[in-house]
Protein backbone atom coordinates (compact mmCIF):
# COMPACT_ATOMS: atom_id res chain seq x y z
CA UNK A 1 0.00 0.00 0.00
CA UNK A 2 2.83 2.73 1.01
CA UNK A 3 4.78 1.84 -1.84
CA UNK A 4 2.03 2.11 -4.57
CA UNK A 5 1.24 5.49 -2.50
CA UNK A 6 4.39 6.89 -3.06
CA UNK A 7 4.66 5.55 -6.67
CA UNK A 8 1.23 6.67 -7.74
CA UNK A 9 1.75 10.12 -6.20
CA UNK A 10 5.36 10.66 -8.33
CA UNK A 11 7.29 11.01 -4.63
CA UNK A 12 9.31 8.04 -5.66
CA UNK A 13 9.92 6.04 -8.52
CA UNK A 14 9.42 2.04 -8.05
CA UNK A 15 13.16 1.00 -8.82
CA UNK A 16 14.03 3.67 -6.48
CA UNK A 17 11.31 1.96 -3.93
CA UNK A 18 12.10 -1.56 -4.63
CA UNK A 19 16.01 -1.23 -4.49
CA UNK A 20 17.11 -2.71 -1.38
CA UNK A 21 19.76 -0.90 0.32
CA UNK A 22 18.62 2.62 -1.39
CA UNK A 23 17.65 5.11 0.57
CA UNK A 24 14.23 4.94 -0.69
CA UNK A 25 13.67 1.38 0.27
CA UNK A 26 14.76 2.26 3.95
CA UNK A 27 12.52 5.44 4.30
CA UNK A 28 9.34 3.03 2.57
CA UNK A 29 10.10 0.12 5.43
CA UNK A 30 10.40 3.02 7.99
CA UNK A 31 7.14 4.30 7.16
CA UNK A 32 5.08 1.22 6.67
CA UNK A 33 6.26 -1.09 9.46
CA UNK A 34 9.39 0.52 11.24
CA UNK A 35 7.15 3.50 12.70
CA UNK A 36 6.31 2.85 16.28
CA UNK A 37 3.89 6.49 15.15
CA UNK A 38 2.43 4.23 12.65
CA UNK A 39 0.80 7.66 10.78
CA UNK A 40 -2.30 6.08 8.92
CA UNK A 41 -2.72 6.45 5.39
CA UNK A 42 -6.04 8.25 4.53
CA UNK A 43 -6.85 11.53 1.96
CA UNK A 44 -6.71 13.26 5.57
CA UNK A 45 -3.17 12.03 6.55
CA UNK A 46 -1.73 11.97 2.84
CA UNK A 47 0.43 15.73 2.87
CA UNK A 48 1.98 14.48 6.68
CA UNK A 49 2.40 11.22 5.52
CA UNK A 50 4.74 12.28 2.57
CA UNK A 51 6.45 14.48 4.79
CA UNK A 52 7.22 12.15 6.96
CA UNK A 53 8.23 9.97 4.72
CA UNK A 54 10.78 12.75 2.94
CA UNK A 55 12.51 13.26 5.76
CA UNK A 56 13.18 9.39 6.79
CA UNK A 57 14.32 9.46 3.01
CA UNK A 58 16.71 12.45 3.97
CA UNK A 59 17.87 11.08 7.00
CA UNK A 60 18.65 7.36 5.00
CA UNK A 61 19.78 9.87 2.38
CA UNK A 62 22.37 11.79 4.41
CA UNK A 63 23.62 9.04 6.39
CA UNK A 64 21.60 9.61 9.27
CA UNK A 65 22.72 7.24 11.62
CA UNK A 66 26.32 8.27 11.56
CA UNK A 67 25.01 12.25 12.29
CA UNK A 68 26.08 13.32 16.36
CA UNK A 69 23.00 14.18 16.80
CA UNK A 70 19.76 12.44 15.46
CA UNK A 71 17.75 15.05 16.51
CA UNK A 72 14.87 12.84 17.29
CA UNK A 73 14.72 11.80 13.75
CA UNK A 74 12.70 8.35 12.83
CA UNK A 75 11.17 8.46 16.45
CA UNK A 76 7.87 7.67 17.28
CA UNK A 77 7.11 10.84 17.94
CA UNK A 78 5.59 13.24 15.72
CA UNK A 79 7.88 14.29 13.20
CA UNK A 80 6.89 17.88 14.33
CA UNK A 81 9.05 16.93 17.59
CA UNK A 82 12.14 15.87 15.40
CA UNK A 83 14.34 18.52 16.79
CA UNK A 84 16.86 19.51 19.83
CA UNK A 85 18.03 22.52 21.44
CA UNK A 86 21.77 23.43 21.65
CA UNK A 87 23.26 25.92 23.49
CA UNK A 88 26.45 27.15 21.63
CA UNK A 89 29.23 28.77 23.05
CA UNK A 90 27.79 32.65 23.92
CA UNK A 91 24.96 30.35 25.52
CA UNK A 92 22.43 31.24 23.29
CA UNK A 93 19.87 28.50 22.51
CA UNK A 94 19.65 26.49 19.23
CA UNK A 95 17.34 24.94 18.09
CA UNK A 96 17.97 22.30 14.56
CA UNK A 97 15.89 19.59 13.56
CA UNK A 98 12.19 19.88 12.15
CA UNK A 99 10.15 22.78 12.30
CA UNK A 100 6.25 23.13 11.52
CA UNK A 101 3.37 25.52 11.36
CA UNK A 102 0.70 25.65 13.64
CA UNK A 103 -1.80 22.98 11.34
CA UNK A 104 1.28 20.45 11.42
CA UNK A 105 3.29 21.01 8.42
CA UNK A 106 6.69 21.31 7.75
CA UNK A 107 8.04 24.57 7.28
CA UNK A 108 11.60 24.77 7.48
CA UNK A 109 14.13 21.86 8.19
CA UNK A 110 17.75 22.80 10.35
CA UNK A 111 20.00 20.04 10.45
CA UNK A 112 22.85 22.34 11.01
CA UNK A 113 26.67 20.30 10.31
CA UNK A 114 24.93 17.38 10.27
CA UNK A 115 24.15 17.40 6.76
CA UNK A 116 27.63 17.59 5.74
CA UNK A 117 28.63 14.65 7.59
Amino acid sequence: EVENFLFANEISTLPQLREIGSAQHQATAFVADGDSLQMPLTTDTARRFVERYVLALLYYQFNGPRWTYNLKFLSGHDHCDWLESFKDKEGKTIKQGVFCNSDGHVVELNLGKEMSR
